[in-house]
């Protein structure tokens, strides 16, 4: 139903997941990602305290800037952006690779996680006006002003919270699904491609309150396989309302 995938995204999140850019671990890391070629970056990071200081935050990317895998303060980012010419790949793909990449790093540097998250977004196939002013009506109960002038731009944000099992453990999901309709442009190989589109985004993440030290490189994929699964099968709700 997705028609362009713009991201795929997992966070991993631990103390003390800032790395400095130093020589030793760069050099295990990239021996670890030796199969994925990744370069070492670094970007700028902000520290708020007292008085605002920035520091060096070590990332890893792929030469095309598909993957970027960042060590922020509190979180392991791992981010594939649809780049033009490449494909993005499945959600499975994404879950295998985030889940390979994760291995390889918590044997280098172990974390002890408190909170997972997966985030995804995409774009779907074009209609024309009238189909995305009937996708509105849908999904929103208007007052009589946007009844009779129909929006060209709005937004729908939905989070709620289930428990589900990873392994040994009960947790408490956070679903947010977003559903909008926005205007932009793709990145294609001929160039630009202007759009006036519905937009659906997910982020699936474990309860915030829950800050437990207690996830481990074998809790990475248990929670992928079932974030993706619960955002599949919401997407298949989303296509029968639009579809109505």
């Amino acid at each position: 139903m997705i028609e362009h995938l713009i991201y795929y995204q997992f966070g991993f999140f631990a103390p003390n997941t800032h790395l400095q850019p130093k020589p030793d671990i760069i050099g295990r890391l990239l021996e670890a990602f030796k199969d994925k070629g990744f370069i070492p970056t670094t970007a700028q990071e902000l520290q708020i305290g007292p008085a605002i200081k920035t520091r060096l935050q070590l990332q890893f990317t792929s030469p095309n800037g598909e993957w970027n895998l960042a060590f922020e303060p509190h979180r392991a980012l791992l981010k594939k952006e649809n780049v033009a010419g490449t494909g993005i790949g499945s959600p499975e793909d994404f879950c295998n690779e985030a889940n390979e990449i994760f291995n390889q790093l918590l044997k280098v540097n172990p974390f002890t996680g408190t909170r997972l998250s997966y985030a995804t977004k995409g774009l779907l196939p074009e209609l024309n006006p009238a189909k995305l002013d009937e996708v509105n009506k849908r999904l929103l109960n208007h007052i009589s002003f946007y009844e009779e002038h129909p929006p060209y731009q709005w937004t729908t944000r939905n989070v709620a919270k289930f428990d589900v099992s990873l392994g040994e453990m009960t947790e408490t999901l956070n679903v947010i699904t977003d559903i909008n309709r926005v205007q932009g442009t793709i990145a294609r190989d001929t160039g630009p491609l202007s759009f006036d589109r519905i937009e659906i985004g997910f982020d699936i993440n474990t309860y915030q309150e829950n800050t437990i030290p207690r996830f481990t490189t074998n809790h990475v994929g248990l929670f992928l396989r079932e974030a993706v699964k619960q955002s599949q099968n919401i997407m298949v709700e989303i296509k029968g309302k639009l579809n109505g």
